[in-house]
């Protein structure tokens, strides 16, 4: 039965994605949206319990935080069976992603109310709240950590939450100072003891293509799930690196707007290529990253494949990747003199079917006439630069999950790096996201470490500093 899957899909499927026909859902952790599937969630559990007696046969409780736990009792009190997952979304997230994993605990319970006897061990339903809550408060798992005892006070304390008109406040203060009290409170006194809990399992719909390119059907997760984090970075270009070509009558320009286009994937769950390029069609590929795509042909354009005609003049993505999302699309535009304009599409075709094909990213491109007058363009330099960054968190990350794969002998690795949304502001400012996903947190460290070093490496080249936060 989905039906747990549809009615939250419908509770969290503002009018704005219904008129757009845009797909995904929107459930922001700890909003009215939320409340509303969580309290919906209560109801079917109270009408699954239907003539059973509360305290003795079932109980449903809520922490300070807002989880949400069911259970229904077994012979055994103290040893617990737990299933669940969350419900919370991040923008036009997948109607399963998580509600797939309450879907089939409610399923399950539902099969232990219906049956004569009673279990051994008592079964737990578990539908945290906030799990994820990075693009509200750049932080994951908060629910789970909370119950769990697994976050201090000192973290918390430290976590804002941002509003939906771009605000943001303490999640403190959002809260509210009495909730806030309680859920210090139940860190210090968790209500999920590792001692009580016996399995903890969790069905989750798979958010890449790893199961489909290995030809399996089902994955088993050994080694827990990964919280993600987001790092935001801008660099303002110093003024030596911007440069201006003439475009006129006697000398003209053309415009190509080319687009690289890549494939949607989770980037928690999508590991890295195994290699820059696939040489061989027998690799297993899991990434179609239209970042990637552009950042390689930009390294060959401007490393001498084709002259230096080529003028770089806006470097952005058409819109923001949502959170945790392989980038889909990447967009330059470029100038070319309208006399080496032959030369650079065949360029463009050859990228197309030769380059490209090897990172299975496709590319479209449009023109249009520059025009006359002054225009900017990127010098060159500035964009090695630029592109170095996603080259290093691509080959950190595919370093972390062969160096993984030798030691465990075999897996995909527990540490994902995926840059997204690169582009060149109109004040010249390069901004950037990295997003981290992690379940060894030495391991992470290390590259998260090594990543930052590489960000203010770059910044230094572009203009001497680089903001940055998580």
């Amino acid at each position: 039965m989905l039906r747990v899957i549809d009615q939250i899909a419908t509770i969290s499927r503002p009018a704005a994605l219904i008129d757009t026909l845009t797909p995904g859902r929107v459930c922001y952790a700890f909003s009215p949206v939320e409340d509303q599937a969580f309290g919906y969630l209560e109801q079917e559990a109270l009408h699954l319990f239907e003539g059973k007696e509360k305290g003795k046969d079932f109980e449903i409780e809520k922490d300070a935080i807002g989880n949400l736990f069911i259970t229904w009792y077994g012979n055994n009190r103290d040893r617990m069976v737990m299933s669940g997952s969350h419900v919370d979304s991040v923008f036009r997230g997948g109607n399963y992603d998580g509600v797939a994993g309450v879907n089939s605990a409610f399923n399950f319970l539902r099969t232990l109310v219906e049956q004569e006897d009673k279990p051994e061990n008592s079964y737990m339903v578990a539908v945290f709240r906030g799990e994820e809550s990075s693009p509200k408060t750049g932080a994951t798992c908060l629910g789970s950590r909370i119950a769990t005892g697994t976050i201090t006070p000192v973290e918390l304390e430290k976590i804002t939450y941002n509003m939906d008109d771009g605000s943001s406040m303490l999640l403190k203060d959002y809260l509210g100072q009495e909730k806030w009290r309680a859920i210090l409170e139940e860190i210090t006194h968790p209500p999920i003891k590792k001692e009580h809990v016996i399995v903890y399992e969790e069905l989750h719909i798979e958010q890449s293509n790893v199961l489909d390119v290995n030809k399996v059907d089902v994955g088993i997760v050994i080694q827990g799930i990964g919280g993600a984090s987001r790092y935001r970075a801008s660099v303002m270009l110093k003024p030596g690196f911007i440069q201006t070509l003439e475009s006129s009558p006697e000398n003209p320009y053309i415009k190509y707007a080319i687009t690289f286009k890549g494939e949607e994937a989770h980037t928690g769950g999508t590991p890295p290529n195994p290699a820059e390029l696939r040489t061989d069609e027998q690799v297993v590929w899991y990434r179609k990253d239209a970042l990637m795509g552009a950042s390689h042909f930009l390294r060959n354009m401007l490393n001498g494949e084709i002259g230096p005609y080529a003028k770089v003049v806006k470097f952005t993505v058409p819109y923001e990747t949502g959170f945790t999302t392989v980038p889909t699309h990447q967009t330059l535009e470029i100038a070319v003199p309208t006399s080496e304009a032959a030369e650079f599409e065949a360029y463009l075709g050859h990228v197309r079917t030769r380059k490209l094909k090897q990172l299975a990213v496709d590319v479209a491109w449009e023109t249009s006439d520059l025009g006359s007058g002054a225009v900017n363009y990127y010098d060159p330099e500035a964009l090695i630069h630029i592109i170095e960054v996603p080259f290093y968190v691509e080959s950190m990350a595919r370093e972390s999950v062969a160096q993984h794969k030798i030691a465990n002998g075999g897996g995909v690795g527990t540490v994902r790096g995926t840059v997204t949304d690169l582009r060149i502001d109109e004040k010249n400012t390069v901004r950037f996201n990295i997003d981290f996903r992690d379940v060894d947190t030495v391991e992470i460290a290390r590259v998260r470490g090594a990543v930052r070093e590489k960000v203010e490496d770059v910044g230094t080249k572009l203009t001497g500093t680089v903001s940055g936060n998580s």
